[in-house]
C-alpha cells in the first residue's frame, strides 16, 4: 500500500478491526481473573499483543513520518501474536509451558521483523512476506490443536478454533498471490478490496477468539461436573456410615430416625419399628 489513496482506503477497516480486537484482548483479560488456565494466559496474551501491533499499524497509516518507526514492532506484535496462540494451542494439547529455548526461539523474531520493515519502503513487498508467515503460524496451530482433538472428545468450541485457524491460515495466504499481482501487474490494488480486507481478518479472528473462550468454558463445566460426582459419592459415602455400625453392618439409632421423619413427610405411607 505504497500510495496515499491505498493507505486511506485500509484506515476505516483496519480502525474497526483494531477495535474488535482490543475487546476481544479485554474479554480474555477478565477471564483470566476468575478462570486459571495457562492455555489461556497465553491467548490473552497472544490478543494482546495483536491490539497493539495493529495500534501500532494504524498510527503508522495517520502518521506517515512514524510509519517506518512502529513498522518493526508492527511485525514483532503480529509474530508474538501467532506465537503465543501456538503456545496456548499446545499447552492445551500436552501442558507443555514457554521454557527458555521457546524465548530465544522468540527472540530470533526481533532481527526479521527490523529486516523487513527496513528492507525496502514499499509496504506491499513487506506484506507478502508477513502474510506468509502468518498462515504458517496458523497453520502450524492448526495440527498442534489437532492433537487435542485426537485425544479428547471434540466439542464445538474445538471445532470453531479448528475451522477458524484453518480460515485464517487460508485467508493470509491468500494475500501473497494478490500482492504479487498487484507489485508486477497491477499499480494499485481496488479500493473495494482494501476497504474490507481487515473486516474479514476481523471476522475470522473473533471467530477464533469465540471458539477459544468456548474451549475454556467447556473445561471449567467439566470440572465442575466432575466436582459434583465426587461430591455426591462423598456424600452417600458419609450417609452410609453415619447410618451403620461399623462392627456389626446394622443400621443405627440415626438410620432409625431418618427412615421415621421421612414418613412423616410422605402421608400416605406407614411405617412400623422400634428402637432401643
Amino acid at each position: 500500500m505504497d500510495t496515499v489513496s491505498d493507505q486511506l482506503s485500509s484506515v476505516a477497516g483496519l480502525t474497526v478491526q483494531c477495535a474488535g480486537i482490543i475487546l476481544v484482548a479485554v474479554l480474555s483479560f477478565f477471564m483470566t481473573k476468575s478462570i486459571r488456565r495457562d492455555s489461556l494466559n497465553y491467548w490473552t496474551q497472544a490478543w494482546g499483543c495483536l491490539a497493539v501491533a495493529l495500534t501500532l499499524l494504524l498510527i503508522g497509516f495517520r502518521i506517515p513520518p512514524l510509519a517506518r518507526i512502529v513498522q518493526p514492532f508492527y511485525f514483532l506484535g503480529e509474530y508474538a501474536f501467532g506465537y503465543l496462540f501456538w503456545a496456548g494451542c499446545r499447552n492445551r494439547a500436552n501442558g507443555a509451558k514457554l521454557g527458555r529455548s521457546s524465548l530465544y526461539l522468540g527472540a530470533a523474531a526481533i532481527p526479521l521483523a527490523f529486516g523487513l520493515a527496513y528492507g525496502s519502503n514499499d509496504f506491499n513487498k513487506k506484506f507478502i512476506v508477513q502474510a506468509a508467515i502468518m498462515s504458517g503460524l496458523f497453520t502450524v496451530a492448526l495440527f498442534t490443536l489437532g492433537r487435542v482433538r485426537a485425544n479428547t472428545s471434540t466439542r464445538l468450541g474445538m471445532r470453531i478454533m479448528s475451522v477458524a485457524l484453518l480460515l485464517l491460515a487460508i485467508d493470509f495466504f491468500h494475500y501473497v498471490p494478490v500482492f504479487v499481482y498487484a507489485l508486477f501487474w497491477q499499480p494499485s490494488l481496488p479500493v473495494r478490496y482494501l476497504q474490507y480486507t481487515s473486516i474479514y481478518d476481523l471476522i475470522l479472528e473473533i471467530l477464533l477468539g469465540f471458539g477459544a473462550v468456548m474451549v475454556v468454558m467447556d473445561d471449567v463445566n467439566r470440572e465442575l461436573e466432575d466436582a459434583n460426582r465426587e461430591l455426591t459419592t462423598a456424600r452417600d459415602r458419609l450417609e452410609v456410615l453415619a447410618r451403620m455400625d461399623p462392627l456389626t453392618e446394622a443400621l443405627n439409632r440415626h438410620a432409625f430416625y431418618s427412615l421415621t421423619s421421612e414418613s412423616a413427610k410422605s402421608p400416605g405411607q406407614s411405617l412400623a419399628g422400634c428402637a432401643r
